[in-house]
């Protein structure tokens, strides 16, 4: 490699110096310093990698033409402009279950005629699809978390969306929003697309009532697990059990 040329630059917030090398074909060569190029990564902007895998590399075969292909992506960085900020509920329902119907509309496990009565009849199934080559547990699942939603736009005209948590005491104690920032363990799968709505007051009510819903179910179903405890139960017949096919 040839001799070095140091070039600084400066665009906002960035502010940084970098070392253009160029060979003995005249190509001229730059990786921009690590924590540059991190800050770049992290608005989700691309950048090429040399061949140590370090990303921010620049190759040109004029020196002029390496500084405006560092120039460029500093500017894209540089124009970030926030243009939407709001709350949301990302969330995820996940309903796992097949079953067909009789003729009265009851539930029934398959859609043979001893079941539906003829020949005509139709699976239904929950947001997992659940079959023969696929079969899981029975279940309901429930994920949401209020989030900070902010769009940024650059001078590409490219949007980025980002989420921040929402630390509880920026929030009212007596709000359904403060209620749910109070779970702690709850989480989805990392390959889950979530949904989102945008928060009202109303809409993350639906949320708390749809958790005290199944912690009411779990207060009931606890200790029926217990095989010593389910044969009382089902073995009592004054004993309502908490679930009833209506």
């Amino acid at each position: 490699m040839g001799r070095i040329i140091k070039v600084p630059i400066r665009r906002g917030e960035l502010a940084f110096s970098y070392n253009v090398s160029v060979d003995s074909t005249g190509m001229f060569t730059t990786t921009i310093p690590n924590e540059i190029a991190k800050q770049i990564q992290d608005a989700g902007i691309r950048l090429d990698c040399n061949k140590l895998s370090n990303p921010g590399h620049f190759t040109s075969d004029t020196l002029k033409g390496v500084q405006a292909k560092v120039r460029a992506i500093v500017d894209e960085f540089s124009s970030r402009e926030l243009i939407e900020e709001k709350t949301v509920l990302q969330y995820k329902i996940k309903t796992r279950c097949t079953y067909c119907k009789n003729p009265k509309g009851g539930f029934v496990p398959n859609g043979s005629p001893e079941w539906v009565g003829s020949d005509d009849f139709k699976w239904y199934s929950g947001t997992e699809d659940l079959h023969s080559s696929n079969r899981q547990p029975f279940g309901l699942d429930l994920y949401v978390a209020p989030r900070i939603k902010r769009v940024y736009k650059y001078l590409s005209g490219r949007e980025v969306v980002e989420y921040d948590r929402i630390e509880d005491q920026d929030v009212d104690p007596k709000t359904n929003l403060y209620w749910l920032l109070g779970i702690h363990t709850m989480t989805t799968d990392h390959w889950d697309e979530l949904d989102e709505i945008e928060y009202t007051e109303q809409r993350a009510l639906f949320f708390v009532d749809f958790i005290k819903y199944i912690c009411s179910i779990n207060e009931k179903l606890i200790d029926l697990v217990k095989p010593e405890n389910l044969i009382k139960a089902l073995d009592n017949p004054t004993k309502a059990l908490p679930f009833e096919e209506k």
